[in-house]
């Protein structure tokens, strides 16, 4: 089987889960000896991000064009327009988008897309109509022309069927992988500021305000301080507005974002991680941080207590600071054992290693053909 990938999606900077997905499998497909089947398709601007995850691959590099036009467009006509003949000229028998948007051609050989979440249609009262409605034509095409799409939890297979029925045969649930190559940094100094910490607060559903009104809330009964990691995009910026109109500057931190060895660091060494969120189509971050035994705090929101194996600590409902001031609170002052941390990260491990939900998806890809 020759596997095509359509990485047009990318971003010239990371832009959260949905990218770290990619990375994930194809670093996956590299580790289980699946490179040299595998051919992808991206703009020369990913080049040095994609030989550096599956150096065995095949590559097509395509400049990205100079225009004014937005990069959704520009993606969509790329795919609609040029894809097929790159897939031919390559000998492509599979071809899978990682991402929605798969442009407005049907493809000879089997398609699979991986949306990831459909909650603009789930959730659709947080989204602009304008949103609802660009979302809403590229799900109606994305379902409609592939062959297959893909699930990523029991949640998100049941939200699909549920605003796409006609397409319940197309669904196929495959958790997402998550990246289980790292080691434990050094301990941190004992004179070192505990903290709390949460990542990917760029978007107003992942719900920091309310973390940061929670720990406003306990901050005087705590050495800890809050280390919010992630880009700020327009939608929050509001957070920092928020932290230094209340003076918690001094407390509350935005790193920014971190490459991967400091993040690594800084999520290793927390005391207590955060997910506050309103919405979860798999939620990867809590297992991120579970698996370096970190105790870990979540909203019940979505796939949330599906995909954590309700072996975490929760809170519900999400929007409730109060609530989540009293977790934090209690979990910081009950000292977490490290064999119940332990037994959880090899859950997760057994669960969710990026090698072996590479092979399942390559597996599944090969199933295609037959």
């Amino acid at each position: 089987m020759k596997l095509g990938i359509d990485a047009s999606f990318l971003n010239r900077t990371h832009s959260g889960g949905k990218e770290q997905v990619l990375f994930n499998l194809l670093k996956g497909f590299q580790a289980i000896g699946k490179a040299r089947n595998i051919h992808i398709f991206t703009y020369d601007y990913s080049a040095a991000v994609i030989k550096g995850l599956i150096p065995d691959a095949n590559f097509t590099f395509i400049p990205y064009p100079n225009t004014s036009l937005n990069k959704t467009i520009v993606d969509s006509l790329f795919k609609t327009f040029k894809l097929d003949r790159l897939v031919k000229q390559h000998g492509i028998d599979v071809l899978f988008f990682p991402h929605f948007n798969t442009g407005l051609k049907k493809f000879k050989i089997p398609t699979v897309v991986l949306p990831h979440d459909i909650q603009v249609k789930s959730n659709a009262g947080r989204f602009a109509l304008k949103d609802r409605v660009i979302y809403g034509l590229q799900y109606y095409f994305d379902f409609k022309l592939r062959t297959k799409i893909v699930a990523i939890s029991d949640y998100d297979f049941k939200e699909i069927e549920k605003y796409y029925p006609q397409h319940k045969a197309k669904i196929k649930r495959i958790y997402n992988p998550v990246d289980t190559d790292f080691s434990l940094p050094p301990e941190k100094h004992s004179s070192a500021t505990p903290y709390i910490c949460a990542i990917n607060i760029a978007y107003r559903h992942k719900n920091t305000i309310t973390l940061i009104k929670a720990f406003e809330k306990i901050m005087h009964k705590i050495d800890h301080n809050l280390v919010l990691i992630g880009r700020i995009k327009q939608e929050t910026d509001f957070l920092r507005t928020y932290v230094s109109e209340h003076d918690l500057g001094k407390r509350v931190i935005f790193t920014g974002f971190l490459k991967e060895q400091e993040l690594n660091r800084v999520l290793s060494h927390a005391s207590l991680y955060v997910n506050p969120s309103l919405f979860e189509g798999f939620g990867m971050t809590a297992i991120e941080a579970a698996l370096r035994c970190v105790p870990v705090l979540t909203s019940v929101t979505g796939a949330t207590l599906e995909v954590t194996r309700k072996l975490l600590n929760y809170y519900d409902p999400a929007g409730d600071d109060e609530l989540l001031a009293k977790k934090m609170l209690e979990l910081l002052h009950t000292e977490q054992p490290l064999p119940k941390l332990a037994a959880i990260k090899e859950d997760y491990m057994a669960c969710y290693a990026y090698t072996a939900v590479s092979k399942r998806y390559y597996e599944f890809f090969g199933g295609l053909m037959q």
